[in-house]
């Protein structure tokens, strides 16, 4: 039996049309905005059974219909990315890429407006609280991590910053310069200011 479903939250109001083969009273559905909103807000959820059908055609005949009248794709409300088809397919297809990052390279300003922007930069400023530095303490207490070799200096350090370490190893590594054919580790032991070394790293 396949059962069509549209789930409501109790708090936000947005509302999700499903099918599943579990019971749908406790089947949470699996729509990537709609888990997404229900990790966020909480599983506050009423569910109605729209209806139960034998076979996928029959659940088609009546989905896709459903979908259509609801507008569930369209509207705000519902957070369906497709039509309801029965098939569970593939939502990156449906989703405008376009939208994404659409804040990277803003300032504040530019992204939320001179207000809010204001308000961000205000509250990044205050120090942490004693009780945040608590928590923060007691988060980290008792806490291991695997001791991994770096396979550049052979120093053994924790897993939370080798990958971190092994960057900065890649910096200090000895560098030859095809030029003059000498190995240079320091600013001092360049050759000459024509040395290749130096030339393409100019900051260094």
């Amino acid at each position: 039996m396949i059962h069509l479903y549209i789930k409501t939250h109790n708090v936000t109001g947005l509302k999700y049309l499903g099918k599943t083969v579990q019971d749908p009273h406790v089947y949470k559905g699996s729509g990537k905005r709609w888990t997404n909103h229900i990790n966020k807000h909480g599983y506050d959820v009423t569910t109605e059974v729209v209806g139960s059908y034998n076979t996928l055609e029959e659940l088609i005949k009546a989905s896709i219909p459903l979908s259509e009248q609801l507008n569930i794709v369209n509207d705000p409300n519902w957070a369906n990315l497709r039509v309801e088809s029965g098939d569970g397919g593939d939502t990156s297809k449906f989703i405008d890429y376009s939208k994404l990052n659409r804040g990277k390279g803003l300032t504040y300003e530019e992204r939320y407006g001179q207000e809010l922007a204001t308000n961000m930069r205000e509250v990044r400023k205050k120090p942490f609280s004693n009780s945040h530095k608590e928590n923060i303490s007691k988060a980290s207490f008792g806490k291991t991590y695997e001791q991994i070799k770096c396979h550049i200096c052979s120093n053994s350090l924790p897993s939370n910053c080798i990958n971190r370490h092994i960057n900065l190893c890649k910096t200090k590594t000895e560098k030859i310069c095809p030029t003059c054919n000498i190995t240079h580790r320091k600013f001092q032991e360049y050759c000459s200011q024509k040395c290749y070394y130096q030339r393409s790293n100019p900051k260094l």
